[in-house]
């Protein structure tokens, strides 16, 4: 998606809402998208937390560039059908 399509969906989804965004909506890029998966994924890593009263450490391991690839070229045909089935 380019900046200005990118503004364009944005500036319709504030036209649809009624002028109020909800700071949680972003309208990113595909590059920008896994850029944001990925900082997620990094964030979840070695995470502690309390489940029924237990103290849970999970621990999560880094993908490889094989891996890395398999989810980029999947995440993209998702988006890719996703488009295609809004045009229809």
């Amino acid at each position: 998606m380019s900046k200005k399509s990118g503004t364009l969906h944005k500036e319709a989804a504030v036209k649809r809402l009624g002028g109020k965004l909800p700071e949680t909506v972003r309208f990113l890029s595909v590059e920008e998208f896994l850029a944001f998966v990925e900082s997620l994924e990094a964030q979840a890593a070695g995470r502690e937390a309390t489940v029924r009263g237990y103290k849970v450490k999970s621990n999560f391991r880094a993908t490889d560039n094989e891996e890395k690839g398999a989810k980029k070229k999947t995440l993209s045909q998702v988006i890719l059908d996703s488009i295609k089935k809004m045009r229809k």
